[in-house]
């Protein structure tokens, strides 16, 4: 269990998967994009994201995104 202020990518690098995590509050920013690729994109800045993703959004707070899964949680 985490407790405090806090947003990670973890990296499996056996099967290429990852985890992205944010803090409950949301005091550090996160944001998530997708390329036309379907590749994901995780930036602290949204200017990270402009110019290679089509669609971006603010990692909402608390959550977590799971490549195995595919989504949110």
């Amino acid at each position: 269990m985490l407790d405090g202020m806090f947003s990670f990518v973890l990296l499996d690098t056996r099967d290429n998967s990852f985890l992205v995590a944010r803090d409950a509050i949301g005091i550090t920013s996160l944001y998530i994009g997708w390329g036309l690729d379907g590749s994901i994109w995780i930036s602290s800045e949204m200017k990270g994201l402009n110019d290679d993703c089509e669609h971006f959004e603010f990692f909402p707070p608390g959550h977590l995104y799971s490549s195995k899964q595919g989504g949110f949680r």
